[in-house]
C-alpha cells in the first residue's frame, strides 16, 4: 500500500470513490472491505479509522451523493423565476450533473443494484430528506395555480409522470452505452411532459 494517512481528507475521499467504483460494479453484498482497501491503496486500519464498517461507508457515500443533488435543487428556491421555470432549470441541471460527472453515473448504477436489497431503506431515507427540503409537488401545484399548467393531472400525477419518463430515460442512457445526448433529449422530454411545446404543435 503506497499511501499513508498524512492527508486524512484525501484518504477519506479516495476510500469513498473506491467504494463507489466497486459497489457500482459488484453491488454492496458482493463487495468486500479488502477490495475497497486495495482499490484505495490503503490498509484496513486506515479505512476503519475513517468509517466504522462497510455500511457506515455506504451511508456516507449516499450522503455525499445527496449533497450534490441538493446543491442543484437550490435552483427550486429561486423566487425570481416562475414555478415551472424553476423546475425546468432543476431538470436541466440534474441531467447535466449526471451526463457530465462519472461519479453520479456510478452512483445511479449502484442504486440500480441495490433496489431489491435491504439497503433500499437507506435510499428511501435519503429521498425523504430531499423531499422534505424541496416540495416538488408544491412547485407543480404553484404552476397549476399560476395557469402555467392545465389541471388535467394533479400535482402528484405530474410528478409521477415526470419521474417515470425522465427516470427511464436516464437508465436507458446508462445501460445502453450513453449513445445519445442525455441533456438535449431530457430537456425535450420535459417540454413534452409539461406541454411547454403546445403552442408549437398548434402552428
Amino acid at each position: 500500500m503506497g499511501h499513508s494517512d498524512d492527508h486524512p481528507q484525501e484518504t477519506r475521499e479516495r476510500i469513498i470513490y473506491s467504494a463507489l467504483e466497486i459497489f457500482s460494479e459488484k453491488g454492496y453484498d458482493s463487495s468486500s472491505v479488502s477490495e475497497i482497501c486495495k482499490k484505495a491503496e490503503i490498509t484496513k486500519g486506515a479505512l476503519y479509522w475513517h468509517f466504522k464498517d462497510k455500511l457506515d461507508l455506504y451511508k456516507e457515500l449516499i450522503k455525499l451523493i445527496l449533497e450534490g443533488i441538493i446543491a442543484v435543487a437550490n435552483d427550486l428556491k429561486n423566487e425570481a423565476d416562475s414555478p415551472l421555470e424553476r423546475f425546468r432549470i432543476f431538470n436541466k441541471n440534474v441531467l447535466a450533473l449526471i451526463q457530465g460527472q462519472d461519479f453520479y453515473q456510478k452512483a445511479l448504477l449502484m442504486f440500480l443494484r441495490e433496489l431489491r436489497t435491504d439497503r433500499i431503506g437507506e435510499l428511501d431515507q435519503s429521498l425523504e430528506i430531499l423531499s422534505k427540503r424541496y416540495d416538488f409537488g408544491k412547485i407543480i401545484q404553484d404552476a397549476i395555480d399560476a395557469k402555467e399548467l392545465v389541471d388535467n393531472l394533479s400535482s402528484t400525477e405530474y410528478i409521477e409522470l415526470y419521474k417515470s419518463i425522465i427516470g427511464s430515460l436516464v437508465i436507458n442512457w446508462l445501460i445502453n452505452g450513453k449513445k445519445f445526448d442525455l441533456c438535449e433529449k431530457g430537456e425535450r422530454y420535459f417540454e413534452h411532459i409539461f406541454r411547454l411545446d403546445l403552442e408549437k404543435e398548434r402552428l
